[in-house]
């Protein structure tokens, strides 16, 4: 079944549920947070090249931004589409992690008539911004390439900070500086950029040291897929899990919010979080 055909078959499952039964709207929302899952998963991986490894491990909302990122490069107004996307991730939220909840009839119904219109935008523009990344000159692929790798490492270094270890198998202590491998290479590419406006700009150190900051990247967003797909935090080594935490409230009433975290027991780590308005 090709990408168009399973959209299609969430959209069908979608509408033969029955709107006015809350069950079956709890139900509905489902198949509408799979089109959309789908759709940007797909664009960010065959378009953008983002990893489906790393992108599977992504909630819908940090989907949403990695792609985003790639069509503002082609002035496609991504932005248009965030409080879309918002809305669903907090209804999958607010479903997710609420037994009582009931979803919005209308606001289902909203969501659901916006999807082939979305479908439509991500599409063209995937293939908009593939089609000009694949005929961009030699000196603005290298622009590109910089600018991509220098937001994934930005990524990593706001989730690890400054080190990771090497190994659970090995000594604890054992941790190389993600600075040394990252920001220093970053920065230095960063700074050189503004001087490059054509290839005989270009120098053999310039391209050692993206090549460098590219393979980093790749080895520890790797390493981190490897750790998440067997339930271990790619920073400590320890389980991860799920957990809940009520905000406001009192011992007489619900809570005003709850937040709802999954990552490493122990650590900072963090796969997804989000606060649930109740």
């Amino acid at each position: 079944m090709d990408l168009n055909e399973r959209l299609d078959r969430n959209l069908a499952i979608f509408d033969k549920l029955d709107l006015d039964d809350p069950y079956e709207r709890r139900v509905a929302v489902k198949p509408l947070i799979d089109f959309y899952q789908l759709l940007i998963l797909e664009v960010g991986v065959t378009s953008c090249h983002l990893l489906r490894d790393t992108m599977n491990n992504y909630s819908l909302n940090s989907r949403w931004n990695a792609v985003k990122h790639y069509l503002e490069l082609i002035e496609k107004n991504p932005s248009e589409w965030d409080q879309t996307i918002s809305s669903i991730q907090k209804i999958r939220g607010r479903n997710e992690h609420n037994d009582d909840y009931i979803p919005n009839s209308q606001t289902l119904r909203d969501v659901r008539e916006k999807a082939p219109q979305f479908r439509e935008y991500l599409l063209s523009a995937g293939e908009e911004y593939l089609s000009q990344s694949l005929g961009l000159s030699t000196i603005d692929q290298y622009k590109r390439l910089t600018h991509e790798y220098s937001f994934r490492s930005d990524s990593i270094r706001g989730q690890y900070g400054a080190t990771i270890p090497k190994s659970t198998e090995e000594d604890p202590s054992a941790e190389f500086e993600i600075d040394e491998h990252l920001v220093i290479l970053r920065d230095e590419i960063l700074v050189r950029l503004p001087q490059l406006n054509s290839i005989h700009d270009l120098e053999g150190d310039d391209l050692n040291q993206l090549i460098a900051l590219a393979r980093e990247v790749e080895r520890i967003e790797a390493r981190e897929s490897v750790y998440l797909r067997f339930g271990r935090c790619p920073k400590c080594g320890k389980n991860i899990i799920e957990s809940r935490q009520q905000i406001g409230g009192s011992p007489e009433e619900p809570p005003d919010a709850v937040y709802y975290r999954l990552g490493c027991g122990i650590c900072d780590f963090v796969v997804f979080d989000e606060i649930i308005e109740i």
